[in-house]
């Protein structure tokens, strides 16, 4: 590959991971200028160049010699990438590769494949998207019965030259359109969005990214050449009353320490109403369409937002045009439903999630809507989210499976309560909507609406979590004891173990996490110092929820190892592990108890 080419690859990776990391518009405008730098004019490519990656076990290998004498006019570079979750079975031994191959456009596609002395046989694709990559390019033999290995992803794409400067985009945007998506679905690439669209459709190893590439330029007007199923987003408001609002709340921090001082302002509420949608799917737990339509019934998962939890994998949307979205369908289920109730969500298997934007919206469920209309949740949910349903509804449960398309005939859904946005392109503060009024009732039921009239517990909470892990927290475990805190592990706690755990708690203290959802189970007047780092120090969600407990709230900050400029995303950043230093939590806990 030139050195043209790819010292201007490389400055805009630079650029996109650096808006990235920190959500500067200037680090986009600055790839239109180089790209703007690279005029045009110049003759098409003449070779192509197609990458496979993939896995296989021996006695088969990849025989270079053997690719070369097959493929007339390519070269063949092999690689053995090291993939540590293949390990070594037996006598088997995997081993990762990638295959690179270069061959003229016009002439025959490349044919690979893997060889066991004169014995050659092509790789069966892993996944949905590499068996039509492979189909793509010519790739249908079967494979031999004793072959095992995979190919994973098949890439195509056309080989830059140095005297076209003009094709490098291109060029670039076949070789990493994940990479250059930020600036496609933003107003800098305006006027460039229908080129790179264009580029992308030249192969056809690339065509879901072409169609994204097609909505973000020109919306639900042009034609969709992959498996995407193209939607128009139906963002329908239910209206209806029943808000009850939750005050704005500021983190001030001061050295080590943020506290909670609610505003006189009140946060935004997302609409309270319940939709009635007919003849609609339901997939991956909390996606709705009817027909032609996507159902946004939750703010925070417009699918025009860059990063939506829970469907980034199926649903694709485009900030340019918010009008469409492109979904990856699920098959169908045989078995409709006639008529139900949509409790599950796109992140029920957390217990913050599900305790606190699912499960309340059972308490609001229209009088309209007959007692024996079932509840739809997914197996996802945990054990002690079943508990704590079956304790407030006594509706029948319908489990769905979020990997099939559920059929519904009649389906009730509505918003969740409290609504949080999953990009890290905007504050949290910004990114919250809250309505009380289900929480406030469950809390009722609860029996903690009320102060209590004597000595509480005080409880330092343990976590267990694979993101934003306390590095020291044995330590810091020690120090509560001998404070005379009980240190209590929640996650071995069934769901009425937690809510009396909680209700007793007039002390709380320890880690930020799924764990802010029972802080609805504290009664007024209770206190909480949690742990977190300070990229969270602005993380203002659990000193809302404290506050619907009427409880104070305060951050001890800590630090973490993990530095923004050597991580591929912000994301990346915010969920590191941390320590919190033993000396200022020992003076923390002497301050606050």
């Amino acid at each position: 590959m030139s050195t043209g080419y790819r010292s201007f690859a490389d400055r805009v990776a630079d650029l996109a991971i650096a808006f990235r990391r920190d959500h500067q518009v200037d680090h986009l405008d600055q790839i239109r200028r180089l790209i703007e730098g690279l005029g045009s004019g110049s003759k098409p490519p003449s070779r192509r160049r197609v990458v496979y990656t993939g896995w296989v076990s021996r006695p088969f290998r990849v025989d270079r010699s053997r690719l070369l004498a097959a493929n007339s006019g390519y070269a063949v570079a092999v690689g053995h990438p090291r993939r540590k979750e293949l390990g070594v079975r037996g006598a088997l031994q995997r081993f990762g590769l990638r295959v690179t191959a270069e061959g003229p456009i016009v002439g025959p596609d490349f044919r690979f494949f893997v060889s066991h002395r004169e014995q050659d046989s092509p790789l069966p694709a892993s996944n949905d998207l590499a068996r039509r990559q492979l189909l793509s390019i010519g790739g249908t033999i079967e494979p031999a019965p004793n072959l095992l290995g995979y190919l994973d992803a098949i890439q195509s794409m056309p080989v830059p030259s140095e005297s076209s400067p003009a094709l490098w985009l291109d060029a670039l945007v076949q070789e990493s359109p994940a990479l250059l998506w930020d600036f496609v679905d933003s107003p800098s690439s305006d006027g460039l969005r229908e080129q790179m669209a264009a580029a992308l459709a030249t192969f056809p190893t690339n065509d879901r990214w072409a169609d994204r590439y097609r909505l973000a330029a020109e919306g639900l007007s042009t034609e969709f050449a992959s498996d995407l199923t193209a939607l128009r987003v139906d963002r329908p408001v239910a209206g209806g009353s029943g808000i009850v609002p939750v005050k704005a709340v500021d983190l001030q921090v001061s050295g080590s320490r943020a506290t909670a001082i609610e505003r006189e302002q009140v946060l935004p509420a997302p609409d309270p109403g319940w939709l009635t949608v007919d003849d609609a799917l339901i997939q991956d737990g909390g996606t709705v369409t009817s027909g032609d339509r996507f159902i946004c019934y939750e703010g925070a998962a417009d699918p025009a937002r860059d990063f939506v939890a829970g469907q980034y994998t199926t649903t694709f949307g485009s900030s340019q045009h918010p009008e469409g979205v492109l979904l990856r369908r699920a098959a169908s289920t045989g078995d409709p439903i006639d008529e139900a109730i949509l409790l599950a969500g796109r992140s029920d298997a957390n217990w913050f999630h599900w305790m606190v934007e699912y499960l309340p919206r059972v308490v609001g469920i229209p009088e309209t809507v007959r007692s024996n209309v079932p509840l739809l949740v997914t197996p996802r949910v945990p054990p002690t989210g079943i508990q704590a349903l079956r304790d407030v509804s006594d509706r029948p449960l319908v489990f769905i499976d979020p990997d099939v398309a559920q059929a519904v005939s009649r389906l009730h859904v509505a918003a969740p309560p409290v609504e949080v946005l999953d990009t890290t392109k905007i504050p949290w503060a910004d990114g919250i909507r809250a309505n009380r009024a289900p929480l406030d009732e469950l809390r009722r039921q609860w029996g903690v609406d009320t102060a209590r009239n004597h000595a509480g517990r005080q409880i330092f909470v343990t976590r267990r979590s694979r993101h934003r892990g306390i590095t020291n927290e044995h330590l810091l475990a020690r120090i509560a004891r001998r404070h005379g805190l009980e240190v209590v592990d929640p996650s071995g706690l069934d769901y009425f173990e937690q809510r009396k755990l909680f209700a007793d708690a007039e002390v709380l203290v320890g880690a930020s996490g799924a764990v802010m959802a029972n802080y609805l189970f504290m009664r007024p007047g209770s206190r909480i110092l949690a742990l977190t780092s300070r990229q969270l120090a602005d993380f203002v969600l659990p000193a809302v929820l404290a506050s619907i407990a009427g409880c104070s709230f305060e951050y001890l900050l800590g630090s973490s190892a993990a530095r923004l400029s050597e991580l591929p995303d912000r994301n990346h950043w915010i969920h590191a592990d941390f320590s919190v230093p033993t000396n200022e939590f020992d003076l923390a806990l002497r301050n606050f108890l």
